[in-house]
């Protein structure tokens, strides 16, 4: 079974999952999307079918979700089988959204990623980051959701 997942809010992504067989005793191997299969629930909100079924990766399976798909603060993705019997145990996807002041996390990890690269990172509170640069000074890293984006501010500059 997979935890929750944290992607990138509004920006296309590829999830890999698990089914099993009906019984759960198994991976299921060789299951087949059809119509209506995978649903998505975006911030608690109406009910949709997926743009993409998903696809057999071997052991495993993956599903591409697009970018508008990807606009929410959470998502939750149904993978249900409507044939009978059931060829699969239904299963969830929940998707947590960081990046964007509409996202479940509003501060923006790749920025905060590429700032910080080979630094020893100390997450303070929602929104700031510690670390120390390489003159052994403080860095504080703060969030600030403007128009929808993030911005990083450094303190000292």
């Amino acid at each position: 079974m997979q935890g929750v997942f944290l992607r990138q809010c509004g920006v296309e992504t590829k999830i890999d999952f698990d089914l099993y067989e009906p019984d759960g005793s198994n991976l299921k191997t060789d299951a087949v999307h059809a119509v209506g299969d995978t649903r998505i629930m975006k911030d608690e909100g109406a009910e949709a079918n997926t743009a993409n079924g998903f696809v057999d990766d071997g052991q495993g399976y993956s599903m591409t979700l697009t970018a508008t798909e990807m606009q929410a603060a959470r998502i939750k993705i149904y993978v249900v089988d409507q044939s009978s019997p059931k060829a699969w145990l239904d299963t969830t996807i929940v998707i947590e959204t960081y990046g964007n002041a509409n996202a479940q996390h509003p501060f923006d990890i790749e920025k905060a990623i590429k700032m910080l690269t080979n630094k020893a990172v100390q997450i303070k509170s929602s929104g700031i980051i510690e670390y120390y640069d390489d003159d052994g000074q403080t860095v504080i890293l703060t969030h600030t959701p403007t128009d929808g984006e993030s911005t990083l501010t450094r303190t000292p500059s």
